[in-house]
């Protein structure tokens, strides 16, 4: 892909026109978000995804842009897995009107056979994913070939074998999403669909939804680019056009585990309900309840329908986020911490490729919201040793804390340095790149280029946070600059020099200072180029 061409995506993407009538190209969200637009500007731009949406809210700011095929932020994709939380808050809906209690058996509603311990599953294993039913049926696609209807899954699932009796393990189940929207219909006296449109959608007023076609036609929505899909999706099979993710059929079908359509706005209303607690589609109190953990210690945490804990989000979201993601290349969470919400929805499937544009994009979210965020007098510098008076004069007001620092007795902050031991000279960046097969590109304007790399002798050796610290490292206050040399520009800065453990001595090195050396000039393309040195290293070595 042409740079000129990548910049014209880029800046079209930026300048798509977001709700709430908020400009963005001058909001402060916006310029904070401009690394996730870049990873889904050349994720579209190079075809490896056709179509993908971002919703971003903080507080009182949101931003919506649209990419590739996608032609307008309120463009409406198949959710996948995300329909299960969607159709679950329908179900939770009859709970404040006290039609039925977590704990009541599913035999009171459903004829489920007593073998196996089925007489003793709940509701609440239903919705947390502990019920013991597998997440497909062994015949999920003749069903599908077949265009059956969800009462034909249904009985198919009251007879099909557990994995465990329900409680005592954890097993992903679409299965058990399924049985539960079966005794919400029965509860309401009408299909699900119905139920979710009157219950969620008509009440918070979203007219970008619906569960199953609504109201629409299959080519008002987004297709899934289906030749990368998952076998269970008819990936790769030619035959399976008339039931694929997207035939008529399935979309017609609204099945409860992944056959929910919605727009990236929709999706972030829909979360906000259960951030903010206002009462338009279930009660506070139950919105509480269901993005908070009801499974035991020793088993997967899950809320009522929701991915709860910070893995239900990105790298740096807090232990209270929640949110789903679908395997039709969708992702959505919440973090009521730092009053942020992310949707990202992609045409892509989740396990065509590893990492998923929609993962790199939303932790680009996270870290710029997180440094948005971070009060100022909690802000450090990346070395060890340095303490907090001195940090907050060297720190740019975009750093943060890492989760792994911490505050000795005197006042000092340590954290773990963003460089390997002398022993391995690979920068801790690169082997965080090489991680996420993305590689810095030095040329102005294009950060990031999606492609393997490889570095010797570093076979999966990575820190959790290294790009974070390579990030503050970057961004640490420059004391000299604007030198101009020959055949292009020199900015020189002074950054602290990397402790050792964290022990007093290390804290007085982590003091010291280094230079650093940026030399700006034209490659042989004519394009400006930057190259980075660092001398004075403690460890007596040079870095190019």
């Amino acid at each position: 892909m042409q740079r000129r061409e990548f910049h014209q995506s880029l800046a079209a993407a930026l300048g798509a026109v977001p709700l709430a009538g908020i400009d963005s190209t001058h909001s402060d969200l916006a310029r904070r978000l401009q690394q996730a637009c870049e990873i889904l500007t050349e994720a579209t731009a190079s075809q490896q995804v056709r179509a993908a949406t971002l919703h971003v809210r903080l507080r009182d700011q949101q931003e919506s842009f649209c990419f590739g095929d996608a032609k307008t932020p309120q463009a409406m994709f198949l959710l996948g897995s995300i329909s299960k939380p969607v159709c679950m808050t329908a179900l939770m809906t009859l709970f404040d009107q006290k039609r039925f209690a977590l704990d009541d058996l599913v035999s009171r509603y459903l004829p489920l056979p007593a073998a196996e311990g089925r007489d003793q599953m709940t509701v609440r294993h239903l919705l947390t994913h502990t019920c013991g039913l597998p997440d497909q049926l062994p015949q999920n696609n003749a069903l599908r070939a077949a265009h059956a209807g969800l009462q034909e899954f249904v009985q198919a699932t009251l007879s099909t074998p557990l994995l465990f009796k329900p409680g005592t393990a954890y097993s992903y189940s679409s299965m058990g999403i399924l049985l539960a929207a079966r005794i919400a219909e029965l509860l309401a006296e009408k299909p699900i669909a119905e139920l979710v449109q009157s219950a969620v959608f008509d009440r918070l007023q979203l007219q970008h939804s619906a569960q199953g076609l609504g109201r629409f036609t299959p080519a008002d929505f987004v297709p899934v680019q289906i030749e990368q899909a998952a076998p269970e999706a008819g990936g790769g099979d030619p035959t399976a056009k008339l039931w694929d993710w997207n035939s008529e059929y399935w979309r017609r079908l609204g099945a409860p585990w992944g056959g929910t359509h919605m727009s990236a706005p929709d999706v972030a209303e829909w979360l906000a309900e259960f951030m903010d607690t206002r009462g338009r589609v279930v009660t506070p109190a139950t919105a509480r309840l269901m993005i908070q953990n009801h499974n035991p210690d020793g088993l997967e945490s899950r809320g009522l329908g929701f991915d709860v804990g910070r893995n239900s989000g990105s790298r740096g979201c807090s232990d209270q986020t929640f949110g789903h993601t679908g395997s039709t290349g969708t992702a959505a969470w919440a973090d009521p911490e730092i009053r942020a919400i992310c949707v990202v929805l992609t045409a892509l499937p989740g396990r065509a490729v590893d990492p998923h544009p929609r993962e790199l994009a939303s932790e680009a979210v996270v870290r710029g919201l997180r440094r948005r965020v971070v009060p100022a007098q909690q802000r450090h510098h990346h070395a060890r040793g340095i303490r907090a008076e001195r940090a907050d004069e060297l720190i740019t007001r975009e750093g943060g804390v890492g989760e792994d620092a911490r505050r000795t007795g005197d006042g000092t902050l340590v954290q773990p340095a963003p460089f390997p031991p002398r022993a391995n000279r690979v920068p801790a960046w690169i082997r965080e790149c090489h991680r996420h097969d993305v590689v810095r590109r030095h040329h102005h304007g294009a950060r990031w280029r999606l492609r393997p790399h490889h570095v010797p002798g570093e076979p999966g050796q990575v820190g959790p946070h290294a790009s974070e610290r390579r990030e503050r490292l970057d961004r640490a206050s420059a004391l000299e600059k604007g030198q101009r040399g020959e055949g292009g520009s020199e900015r020189r800065r002074v950054v602290p020099v990397l402790g050792e453990a964290g022990d007093a001595e290390g804290c007085v090195r982590g003091r010291q200072l280094r230079q650093e050396r940026t030399h700006v000039a034209p490659d042989a393309a004519g394009l400006p180029c930057q190259t980075t040195r660092f001398y004075a290293n403690v460890h007596g070595d040079t870095q190019s």
